[in-house]
């Protein structure tokens, strides 16, 4: 591995460098929303079961238990039960949109690395070509494949090297932004239902 990265050029150190953080961020992003994710469905059942009693203190202690970002969003809503319809949307709105950058933490420099491994790669290819076209207008366009084999063996290795960081980059930036679109949906579907729910109960007082 190493006499490959040393072949490669200088440019394999920076793709080294970009897979280490690739591989540190899926990680991260990837034990921290094991820690957030919850049963949305089965939660939600109990929290508006509760709202529906007109027990909101209870509402929101359920919401306490429950860590994560869409029971976050639900206790905010919960919580100004009083307001109308509108602002309870207002509230949920601003809510998730707390909650929305702590989930994209770390993102869009996955999403870098997976669109700069490649240009690093390529760059490394033609700083690795470089001194075979030098060679061969020195020699007078009388090299040999011998002569030329060495620089384009590095420049091949450092554009495989590339993809080798790049692919495996933009397939786990694809399936962590496809998680906080999961737990967006979960928070506008938590927040719309119990908002339902809070003003179905004030219509049943009402009546």
């Amino acid at each position: 591995m190493k006499q490959l990265i040393v072949q490669g050029g200088p440019m394999m150190w920076l793709l080294v460098v970009c897979g280490i953080v690739a591989l540190g961020v899926f990680l991260e992003r990837l034990m921290f929303f094991r820690k957030v994710s919850m049963n949305t469905r089965e939660w939600i059942v109990g929290v508006l079961g509760t709202i529906g009693r007109g027990n909101y203190e209870e509402a929101l202690r359920e919401c306490a238990t429950a860590h994560g970002p869409v029971a976050r969003v639900a206790a905010a809503v919960v919580e100004r039960h009083a307001l109308s319809w509108q602002e309870l949307d207002d509230v949920a709105a601003k809510s998730a949109q707390i909650e929305i950058p702590r989930l994209q933490r770390h993102l869009p420099l996955l999403g870098a690395i997976a669109v700069t491994a490649p240009l690093l790669g390529l760059l490394g290819a033609i700083l690795g070509l470089l001194p075979t076209f030098q060679m061969i207008h020195a020699q007078g366009g009388n090299a040999t494949i011998v002569d030329v084999s060495g620089n384009v063996y590095a420049s091949l290795v450092a554009v495989a090297a590339s993809l080798v960081v790049a692919i495996p980059a933009f397939a786990a930036h694809s399936y962590l932004v496809a998680r906080v679109n999961d737990f967006i949906a979960d928070m506008e579907r938590s927040a719309i239902r119990i908002s339902m729910a809070i003003r179905d109960q004030k219509a049943g007082v009402g009546a």
